[in-house]
Order: structure tokens, then C-alpha cells, then sequence
């Protein structure tokens, strides 16, 4: 059921499944809309969730989280995950799987802007194996690409050329110029 707090729920449980979020952050966005708000039952069992397991809580965000495909919601999740993959870069494989998972959940359909995701892991193990490329480099360019969600916006474009990843991103961010790669 689609409520007023249905995006902010499907941004939330997006943001735990990939790694992106401290779970004291969702908690505190519950806790200020029971204060703020009409009390909610939801709402209020996500407020006394930190005792919950992680699946526990992405459930009761899919309660009421919008349930169709939410694309600017994955947009907002790679601006998290770059911020995160900058101060932890080991987690780097971590991510990737994940990129792929959601690849794979979304029947290998992306939009356009995220088409970097496509066999983002594959190069990994590629060149984590030692078969092409470094594993350095894919952590550049996967930075690059994340790098132009941190103030997403819904006219960015990434484009992917096959090969490597490869961004060029259009944004309205006055700190990223439109051409720098």
C-alpha cells in the first residue's frame, strides 16, 4: 500500500540491502515522523526495529515501500555507495556483486544512465584474477560512474561502451563539470 512515506521506504530498504545506510538513520526517520505525524503502525515498528535483524527491517520497510522498479531511488543508492566506496574501498567487490544482483533482478534491464552496472562484476573478477585489466582501474572508473550520482537528478546519462565502463555524465552538480572524466 502506497502511503506519503512510500519512497523514503523503498530508498531505505534499497540503501540497507546494498550496504549504504547506518540502520540508526531509518530508525531516527521514524522516530521524527511519529513525532511529527499521525501515528502509524508501520512507521512505529520500524521506530523499535534496532533490535531487528537487517531482513527483518528490509521487511518491515516493504510494507509499505513502492514496490514497482524505482529507478531514482537506485540512482539515490549510487550516490550513497560512492561516498561509502570512497571511505571503504575493500568493499568494492561487495558492491559489484550487488550491482549485478540488481542487473540480474531488474531481467537485465536498465535505463540508459545505469547501463555502467552491466557485467560490472565480471570485469572485476576479470581483473582481480589477473586476466585483464587491474583492480585498481575498476575501482576508478566504478568511483567515476557512482561519482556522478552524489547530487543525482533525474537528466543524467551514462553510457557504456562495451568494453570498459566509461561515463559521461551530464549534471547540474556546479562542483563536477558536464565533461570532466
Amino acid at each position: 500500500m502506497k502511503t506519503p512515506h512510500s519512497t523514503d521506504a523503498s530508498d531505505f530498504k534499497l540503501f540497507l540491502e546494498a550496504g549504504v545506510i547506518d540502520r540508526g538513520e531509518i530508525v531516527r526517520w521514524a522516530d521524527e515522523i511519529l513525532l511529527t505525524e499521525d501515528y502509524d503502525d508501520n512507521i512505529a515498528e520500524i521506530s523499535l526495529s534496532s533490535g531487528k535483524t537487517n531482513e527483518e527491517l528490509e521487511a518491515l520497510l516493504g510494507e509499505i515501500a513502492i514496490t514497482d522498479a524505482d529507478w531514482d531511488g537506485i540512482r539515490r543508492m549510487l550516490g550513497r555507495m560512492h561516498t561509502a566506496l570512497e571511505a571503504e574501498r575493500a568493499r568494492l567487490h561487495e558492491f559489484t556483486c550487488f550491482l549485478e544482483r540488481l542487473w540480474i533482478l531488474h531481467d537485465y534491464t536498465l535505463p540508459a544512465d545505469l547501463n555502467f552496472i552491466i557485467g560490472i562484476d565480471d570485469e572485476y573478477q576479470l581483473a582481480e584474477s589477473g586476466q585483464f585489466g587491474s583492480v585498481a582501474e575498476i575501482r576508478r572508473q566504478l568511483l567515476e560512474c557512482l561519482a556522478r550520482f552524489r547530487n543525482t537528478n533525474t537528466e543524467q546519462v551514462v553510457v557504456s561502451d562495451g568494453q570498459q565502463l566509461h561515463c559521461s555524465v551530464t549534471t547540474t552538480d556546479s562542483t563536477a563539470p558536464a565533461d570532466a572524466l
